[in-house]
This record gives C-alpha cells, sequence and structure tokens, in this order.
C-alpha cells in the first residue's frame, strides 16, 4: 500500500526499468530513479545503488528481513550466477517483448540473514538496528550500506546457500 502511494503521489519519480521499476519522492527523486539500466535490477546502476550512495537508511515497516531488497545489492558485489529476464515493453510500433541477462537474484535466506546482522551487530557492541514501532507496526530502522556491507560478508562466508545452516549442523 506504501509502495502504490509513493508511485501515484503528487511529484512521483520512477525509474523506468520494465521489470523492477522504483518509485520516489522528494528533492532527490528524479537523481534517484534516473538510468536504471536494464541490465541491472538491484545492483550499483540501479536506484538502489544510488540511495546506497546517498547514505540512506532502511525502514522495515511490519514486515522481517525476508523482504529486505536491499540485500540483493550484496549479490552484485560478488560473482554470482545470471539468468535471462523476459518482459513485455510498450514500443512505437505497440507493446513486444525483450529480454536482458542479470543476475539470478535469491532473497531464499534473507530471514537468516537479518537475524545473523541484528544479533551479530549487538554482540559486537555496534547495534545500527533500531527497533521501534511505527503506529501499530512493529518495525526496524537500519542503515542501507551498514546492511550491505554485511550481506556481502555473510554471503561470501557461504551462508547464503540454500539450507547451509541446517548442512552446518548436520550430524557427520
Amino acid at each position: 500500500m506504501i509502495a502504490e502511494q509513493v508511485r501515484t503521489a503528487v511529484g512521483a519519480a520512477r525509474s523506468d526499468h520494465p521489470h523492477t521499476s522504483f518509485a520516489a519522492l522528494g528533492p532527490r527523486a528524479r537523481w534517484v530513479v534516473a538510468h536504471h539500466a536494464w541490465d541491472c535490477l538491484l545492483g550499483e546502476r540501479s536506484p538502489l545503488g544510488r540511495l546506497y550512495d546517498c547514505d540512506a537508511d532502511i525502514l522495515l515497516l511490519s514486515v522481517g528481513f525476508e523482504v529486505c531488497s536491499a540485500f540483493h545489492l550484496a549479490e552484485y558485489r560478488l560473482p554470482a550466477p545470471t539468468r535471462q529476464y523476459d518482459c513485455r515493453v510498450a514500443g512505437r510500433t505497440g507493446p513486444h517483448w525483450t529480454s536482458f541477462v542479470d543476475v539470478d537474484l535469491d532473497d531464499s535466506n534473507f530471514g537468516e540473514l537479518g537475524r545473523w546482522l541484528e544479533v551479530s551487530s549487538r554482540h559486537d557492541g555496534e547495534a545500527p538496528v533500531t527497533r521501534g514501532r511505527v503506529g501499530g507496526a512493529d518495525s526496524r530502522l537500519l542503515p542501507l550500506r551498514w546492511a550491505v556491507h554485511g550481506a556481502v560478508a555473510w554471503m561470501a562466508s557461504g551462508r547464503n546457500r540454500p539450507h547451509a545452516a541446517s548442512e552446518a549442523h548436520r550430524p557427520r
């Protein structure tokens, strides 16, 4: 509901990506969404990369880390498999299909990643995740750069493989 409110608000700017567009409001909105490369869903050449450059924060409003799209930026910073994406776009002569190749995004372990970040930061005394309520919603606020750096470290360690946690605890 919030995404739709932003997208349809007066003054909103939207990226022209045919598969993963972003909408933004505010004085830098047009800059954030400009030049969203088609072969970069959620990487450095996307609005997510620009939000990283702006030192933005992430607000998880009544949702868990499982849907934290910012973690995808970490996938672009490590060797990752790619795949072809197909989408239908409007053209001068009418709609047509197009395709592009990009990182094969995988959010299957984002919940585990987020819990690891939150717990490890408390043990390190860093604690950049602020928990609280926004209205009636349980929420978390955290720095995007910190989250991406932590996600890169976690993914590089091999913990992002599906079922990696259960394999690590399996008796030998």
